[in-house]
Formats: structure tokens, sequence, C-alpha cells
């Protein structure tokens, strides 16, 4: 579990993320997102593209006993590992009929539903999709829900 390798393998798997996703002992603001950088594995194919993914409470109750988080995300174009440039290479690299456009389209929707008091997600779900026109569409599902709160 030391070296860096495996370590990396851990922080971008993907249900490694959604179970341990770093809300807790947070400061949340009402007027901006918490954001997190991400790697999400083999998105497209076995390519990892890189995210920004944005948490906000979007539901509590009055003594923040049981509260909404709701998860969006978009591409990390700034990201030194899969920068826009090299983004755009690889979409022009594709398969098509010459002089036809793609773009890689990424819907991220997700929520948790917490009790904070105690620690404990009890319910969340995450849809992403990464999408290229006409030639590529890859969909993750993630649901989980406790049955009791142990």
């Amino acid at each position: 579990m030391q070296t860096e390798n495996i370590q990396k393998i851990y922080r971008n798997d993907v249900f490694y993320n959604f179970f341990f996703s770093n809300f807790f002992y947070q400061e949340f603001n009402t007027e901006k997102s918490l954001e997190h950088k991400k790697i999400l594995n083999n998105s497209i194919h076995n390519l990892d593209i890189p995210i920004i993914e944005k948490k906000t409470i979007t539901q509590q109750d009055l003594l923040f006993q049981n509260i909404t988080i709701s998860t969006s995300a978009e591409l990390d174009t700034q990201n030194e590992l899969f920068p826009l440039e090299k983004m755009n290479v690889f979409l022009g690299s594709l398969l098509g009929t010459k002089g036809s456009k793609h773009s890689l389209d990424c819907k991220y929707d997700g929520f948790y539903k917490v009790k904070p008091r105690i620690g404990l997600i009890t319910e969340g779900h995450l849809v992403y999709t990464f999408r290229i026109k006409d030639i590529y569409t890859k969909t993750t599902t993630i649901n989980f829900n406790l049955e009791k709160d142990e």
C-alpha cells in the first residue's frame, strides 16, 4: 500500500471515490460548491479522464441531521495529464468520414443522503456517461442503499 502506483489505483477507482467521497469535515459554502479534482479510470475504453467534481448541499433539516448532497462534474480541461489540446487531437484521430467532427460529451449526476452528526452515508446514487457522437457511449451507474444505520 505504500507504493505510489498502488495508492494511485485506489485513489482513481470509481467505487473508492464514490464510497470515500471526501465531504465530511469540509466547510460547505452556500454560495459555492465544494470542488475536487478526480480521475475517472477507463472512462473512454482504457483512457482515464480528469474531471472536476462539484458537491452542493441541496436539502437539509433544521437540526442538520439529515442532508442531501448533490454532485455534478465537468471535464478538467486544464489537467496536465490530459489537457484540452490532447483531447482534441484524440477526438480528431477517431475513425470517421473525412471532415466529420466529434466532440466529447460528459454527463455526471448523483446524490448522497447523509447523517453528518454520525458520519454516515445512508444512500447514494451516481450516473455518468461519456459519449462521442455516433462512435462511443459508456455509462457507469452506482447505487448504494444502507438498510440499517450501521
